[in-house]
């Protein structure tokens, strides 16, 4: 892999993490430095994706913690 791509990936952890879970673009980046942009896109997708899942949970925590709360009235 080439040098200007490690440390571009070693700035931010969450690159490296993203990458240890889809190993598929160690061989992108080898291949092709100049796809380091399309990953960044796609960790921001999946980083916005993960976001909202944690959002839609603790809603539906709370709506479960008020039904409860209705049941013992």
């Amino acid at each position: 892999m080439f040098l200007e791509v490690q440390f571009e990936l070693k700035k931010n952890t969450e690159f490296l993490t993203y990458i240890h879970y889809n190993s598929y673009w160690y061989k992108i980046l080898n291949r092709e430095p100049s796809k380091i942009e399309i990953l960044k896109k796609e960790i921001k997708q999946f980083q916005k994706q993960q976001r909202l899942e944690k959002i839609s949970s603790a809603l539906q925590y709370v709506e479960l913690m008020q039904s409860i709360a209705k049941s013992l009235k």
